[in-house]
């Protein structure tokens, strides 16, 4: 049987794919009253995190690759069996290294991963970013299950990923990398966080810190708030959900004709004028079509008769990890079961497993905004019981990423990259 995208794969992917990479970057919201008027709107607050993008002199390399070549390609001819990444590296061999790691669904080239790319490499950086675990090309060409979402599963596939790599730029430019560091936004700090906890173990790459930026506190809180945030559309006909993500793109487009420039926070707010629960249904929607077209790899590497992503799963998406993952891959079976696997993926699971060595021997910088609304307001208690030896940026503002389009939050980072290549 042929296969070929599904137009829910397309509409969705395309739609942030337009946002991110077809606009004009937003002009940098300074941070003054304006701006901590938007902590009530986090959803509205995180759409310029979709405009951000490096400069058009920024062009890092392209490169990419399988490990599982055996694979076919179940989206032919629009999508192959290969795991993308990039590469900017300095003209000192010597100079550290930092890995990026983009957020739910993100690839290498991303706009808003290759922004971060071009502040490190000013920073003095070679810079390689890397495609998310959770993009459907990791289960395909990277995952050895083809079943991704348990991050100390999938950190396991991702280290060999990256080894990879490294043995790859080592062969052909001879770099020899004073230090190794790893960013991640949003999921891909918590690749990032597992990524250093296989490091432990393995030690190849002795990553000297991470930078965590809107990383989930807690992943299953999270993902229980997307499916909450789908769930608003229930009841809206096929008809009102095109109406709004056309809406969207009528008003993204404008924006790009600079019919409507964006110079203060109102600026933002009439270009956008949709309510908070249209914006949540929109970005949840978009994160539910990540996970259904990895579950359709995964699927379809079982045999599965899926016939399209959009039909890999029916239900939230907690309940498609429990028992598509967690029921058949890992033998759970009580509650109790699958809570303790549930855990084992979150973010403080990666610090607590190895507490001593991480806190003590790395450095954790961790970037967030008290208003982000895959972790706040109930992730203020576990902010608060984060080790001090942590290092935290925390802003009112910015919901998920919006901090991204900050003049300030970028000059903190910039601060920090350039304290920890020394």
């Amino acid at each position: 049987m042929t296969l070929t995208c599904n137009s829910v794969f397309f509409r969705k992917i395309v739609f942030l794919i337009f946002i991110a990479q077809s606009l004009l970057p937003l002009p940098t919201f300074s941070k003054d009253k304006s701006l901590s008027s938007l902590f009530e709107k986090p959803f509205l607050s995180s759409i310029p995190a979709l405009f951000v993008a490096p400069s058009k002199e920024y062009a890092p390399t392209v490169d990419h690759f399988t490990l599982h070549p055996e694979r076919p390609s179940f989206l032919i001819p629009f999508k192959l069996n290969k795991f993308q990444y990039t590469y900017q590296l300095q003209e000192n061999l010597e100079a550290p290294v930092l890995v990026i790691i983009p957020g739910m669904g993100g690839v290498s080239t991303n706009q808003s991963t290759l922004f971060l790319s071009e502040i490190a490499f000013k920073a003095g950086y070679s810079v390689i970013t890397m495609t998310s675990s959770t993009h459907w090309s990791f289960a395909l060409a990277i995952s050895s299950s083809g079943r991704t979402g348990h991050l100390p599963d999938d950190s396991k596939d991702m280290y060999l990923a990256l080894k990879t790599i490294k043995s790859k730029l080592e062969s052909q430019f001879q770099i020899r990398p004073s230090k190794w560091g790893l960013m991640g936004t949003s999921y891909g700090g918590l690749d990032g966080s597992f990524l250093m906890m296989q490091d432990l173990q393995q030690k190849l790459f002795q990553f000297d810190f991470i930078v965590l930026m809107n990383t989930p506190l807690n992943r299953t809180l999270a993902i229980s708030k997307i499916d909450s945030f789908y769930s608003t559309g229930q009841h809206w006909s096929p008809g009102q959900k095109k109406y709004m993500e056309l809406k969207f793109l009528h008003r993204a487009s404008l924006v790009r004709k600079h019919n409507l420039p964006l110079k203060t926070v109102e600026d933002l707010e009439m270009a956008f004028l949709m309510e908070e629960t249209e914006i949540s249904w929109l970005l949840s929607d978009s994160f539910r079509e990540v996970v259904l077209n990895s579950a359709f790899i995964g699927n379809r590497l079982e045999n599965r008769e899926t016939i399209s992503p959009e039909d890999a799963f029916h239900g939230n998406i907690l309940n498609y990890l429990r028992e598509d993952l967690y029921k058949k891959n890992h033998h759970a079976q009580s509650i109790d079961d699958l809570k303790n696997l549930e855990r084992q993926s979150n973010f403080t699971y990666a610090l607590s497993k190895n507490n001593f060595e991480i806190l003590n021997t790395k450095k954790i910088i961790l970037f967030h905004s008290t208003n982000d609304y895959l972790s706040f307001p109930e992730g203020n208690y576990a902010l608060n019981e984060l080790s001090p030896k942590i290092e935290k940026y925390i802003y009112p503002f910015g919901g998920h990423l919006g901090i991204l389009n900050n003049e300030f939050v970028i000059k903190d980072l910039y601060s920090v990259l350039i304290k920890q290549r020394n």
